[in-house]
């Protein structure tokens, strides 16, 4: 999934939901975090000590799970980057703006 937040601006955390349904609990677990400023270089976040940062993603289709961005990202499109899911790649994302 990517996101365009239209311009250059301070990415201050994500929110994740899974895949609105009754039926199929369809829902990412874990994902990585990837930042473009030109939408072509992209950098996979990494936390204050330099490490990749595998964030957790969702144990059900309907709670939020949010997380904040320790250090924060200064970038005009962000790509949510599946390494475990439920059934399918499904989310909801809400990139969050400081």
């Amino acid at each position: 999934v990517q996101v365009d937040v239209g311009a250059e601006t301070t990415v201050a955390g994500v929110i994740t939901q899974g895949r609105f349904s009754n039926i199929d609990p369809q829902r990412v677990t874990s994902y990585k975090l990837r930042f473009s400023r030109d939408g072509s270089t992209w950098s996979t976040y990494r936390d204050k000590l330099g490490r990749e940062r595998i964030f957790a993603g969702n144990s059900d289709q309907d709670t939020e799970v949010r997380h904040l961005l320790d250090p924060p990202v200064t970038a005009r499109y962000v790509r949510f980057w599946p390494q475990t899911w439920n059934q399918h790649v499904s989310m909801r994302v809400e990139v969050l703006g400081q």
